[in-house]
């Protein structure tokens, strides 16, 4: 009887590690035809190269090993993801819908916001939590202002049922799959130009919240040094801090140490001015 248990256990320890074994060689196969995908991704169509980001986050997110009871994420699989670049041409509406274009599937390429931070799963400190979706610059004598923008996306449909109703790009953005938010500060003004090369590069970024417990408390604690929040107000505030969203901001060539220029450096490569 005790020899029966020990076989059975034995047995049970060998499919366990071959049940390991067959997962980690499973994802570094995919590695390696990820990293071969790579290889080839700036000849692919935009639209083609969306989509592969788009697979390799869903990848990442679903590479969970389950070993006896514990479940592993090691967030092996690496995010095969390119800033692309734009120039945005035609009237102001048809360069509103561009920008708004771009927002709604910079979205979409990381799972409509439904995770916390497919970046990184540090328990402690994040570093990296964002990514630059597309980067461009506005050929037309056009500026396009906060109120012109946001007005666009809060009444225009991304998604048309065509029966009069349908899914506007903020819609989109805000509950559409996870809570999302939009940030664009309200001073930046989108600057366009026909015959001369700007000193400003505008970016559509995906920016993923600090879900750390280090985060967490460093909120909390802001919270309770300030008596003028109230804790209704404390907890909304609270919540929009977790919440994935879609940032479009500005590069300055002219103010190279600014906040907003050191962020979209975190977030992907800047291109180099000619």
């Amino acid at each position: 009887m005790v020899l029966k248990f020990l076989k059975a256990l034995r047995h049970k320890r060998a499919l366990s590690r071959d049940f390991l074994l067959i997962m980690i060689i499973a994802i570094i196969s995919f590695i390696i035809i990820l990293m071969v995908v790579d290889q080839f991704f700036n000849r692919l169509n935009p639209t083609a190269r969306e989509e592969i980001c788009r697979s390799s986050v869903l990848a990442r997110i679903n590479a969970v090993i389950k070993y006896r009871e514990t479940r592993i994420s090691p967030h092996v699989i690496p995010i095969i993801c390119d800033t692309q670049h734009r120039v945005l041409r035609g009237s102001k509406e048809d360069v509103l819908r561009q920008i708004s274009d771009m927002t709604a599937r910079c979205w979409w390429m990381f799972l409509n916001g439904e995770y916390a931070n497919v970046f990184d799963d540090s328990s402690i400190k994040s570093e990296i939590k964002c990514f630059n979706c597309y980067s461009f610059y506005i050929q037309e004598d056009i500026n396009i202002t906060y109120n012109e923008l946001y007005f666009y996306m809060s009444t225009q449909y991304y998604i048309d049922n065509k029966d009069g109703t349908g899914v506007t790009y903020m819609d989109y953005i805000q509950s559409h799959g996870g809570p999302g938010a939009f940030h664009f500060r309200p001073e930046l003004i989108l600057e366009g130009s026909r015959r001369k090369q700007l000193d400003k590069l505008y970016f559509v970024t995906f920016v993923s919240p600090d879900i750390t417990w280090f985060a967490d408390y460093s909120r909390e604690f802001a919270f309770l040094l300030n008596p003028w929040i109230s804790s209704r107000v404390g907890d909304q505030f609270s919540q929009q801090l977790k919440m994935n969203r879609i940032l479009i901001d500005v590069y300055d060539y002219k103010n190279l140490g600014s906040e907003s220029n050191n962020l979209l450096k975190q977030c992907g490569k800047i291109i180099e001015r000619e």
